[in-house]
């Protein structure tokens, strides 16, 4: 939704033209922890969502009653040593430790430059040896992080469908990276795939029924909002 502020802000536009009775639930997945997301959205870039999954799926956050979801947080605690993580990847060679404000209980980031298959297989082994229960997540030539255990964007929309007793066949779903997979794959959802999606999530996707939008970042939205249904008609960009 970020990346262009004019498509963004007729995004926000759209949503909010649509009747408060019949306006879907509204949800942010990022990557980014729920926090920053909230320091996001004050300044009114985009609608206020009903929920926000953050920290690469590890975080969820009641955007009705404006509290995070703790109770989901609970299922991690089996094989999850974040400071014996800490200790692993920290001596792993090529490393640098990420920004605090990336991190938090239950997600340690970290920077690792074009770091081949088999290097991550070689953390993955490490911490393995090490008795924890953690995926490494490694989407994008540098951002490298260690999650609890099939922590996935996926899994944190699974478990908030059932919180909120929404079936998945009534979920419609937008991304562009390939942590953005696991929504996709989740059976019933329906899904948009903006133009200029990193390769990894058209190639994880390719055998799932989506709409596979011709524009990029919130125009590639709009356009498949559009076309589920969900808004009339996409806002054109103004004429100069």
């Amino acid at each position: 939704l970020l990346g262009n502020p004019e498509a963004t802000r007729r995004f926000k536009t759209a949503w909010e033209r649509l009747p408060q009775s019949a306006r879907p639930l509204l949800g942010y997945a990022s990557g980014r922890l729920v926090q920053d997301v909230i320091d996001l959205l004050a300044t009114r870039v985009l609608p206020w969502p009903d929920y926000i999954i953050g920290g690469v799926g590890t975080q969820i956050y009641d955007g009705q009653r404006k509290r995070p979801l703790n109770e989901f947080n609970q299922q991690f605690r089996d094989g999850w040593n974040l400071a014996k993580i800490e200790l692993v990847v920290g001596n792993f060679p090529g490393v640098t430790r990420q920004p605090p404000r990336f991190l938090h209980p239950y997600k340690s980031s970290w920077y690792l430059h074009q770091a081949t298959p088999e290097t991550i297989a070689a953390l993955e082994k490490q911490l393995a040896e090490a008795g924890l229960k953690v995926c490494v997540v490694y989407p994008s030539g540098r951002d490298l992080d260690v999650l609890p255990a099939d922590t996935t964007k996926g899994g944190a929309l699974e478990w908030l469908c059932r919180h909120a007793g929404l079936q998945l066949e009534n979920v419609l779903v937008a991304g562009d990276t390939g942590n953005d997979a696991s929504m996709f794959l989740l059976p019933g959802v329906q899904g948009i795939v903006v133009e200029n999606a990193q390769p990894e999530l058209i190639e994880a996707v390719v055998k799932v029924p989506t709409f596979n939008a011709t524009r990029v970042m919130a125009e590639g939205v709009l356009e498949g909002l559009q076309h589920f249904g969900v808004i009339p008609v996409a806002p054109q960009p103004a004429v100069q």
